[in-house]
């Protein structure tokens, strides 16, 4: 298994991870975040610092990003990773795919934030904007890393694949 590989499969079982942990944990307490304790609820109450949609002004836009990610985001990642283990030649198309889907859905979540001028941001000031964007930089540049990987090794192929002129 190459390097490209196993930074592959690393980047996706982070994905999952989180998914299957602090998404789905806020997923199934969306509505009653104030109410939790624990670690998580903590950490929720914290990033509400950078978006209260997240903590206590939950609306059903972010009930419903985080359900999509969760029924097909996370389904797509585990076919990827099975994809790189079997070396399936079309791992590439679904990388490209998978990878500039989510970094979009990044960037797209960021600009909504800015286009509403940070209605869900209580204070506009450098640690608020840090909170907001930091957690959210491992999914842009992660998935940014696997669409640009992907579009080189496919551009190869269909270069190599090119009848001279």
């Amino acid at each position: 298994m190459t390097r490209r590989d196993r930074a592959t499969l690393w980047l996706v079982a982070f994905f999952v991870a989180a998914a299957m942990t602090v998404e789905l944990y806020w997923l199934r307490h969306a509505f009653t975040l104030p109410n939790q304790s624990g670690w998580l609820a903590r950490e929720f109450r914290f990033y509400g610092i950078g978006d209260r949609g997240y903590y206590d002004q939950v609306g059903w836009f972010e009930v419903g990003l985080e359900s999509f990610h969760l029924c097909f985001t996370v389904p797509a990642y585990l076919w990827l990773a099975w994809t790189v283990v079997n070396r399936r030649v079309y791992r590439w198309l679904l990388q490209l795919c998978l990878g500039s889907y989510v970094a979009y859905s990044v960037v797209l979540y960021l600009t909504a934030k800015h286009v509403t001028s940070y209605a869900s941001m209580p204070s506009h000031d450098v640690g608020s904007f840090l909170v907001l964007v930091l957690p959210n930089l491992p999914w842009l540049l992660g998935n940014l890393w696997l669409a640009l990987d992907a579009a080189r090794v496919i551009q190869r192929a269909v270069r190599a694949a090119e009848p001279a002129a």
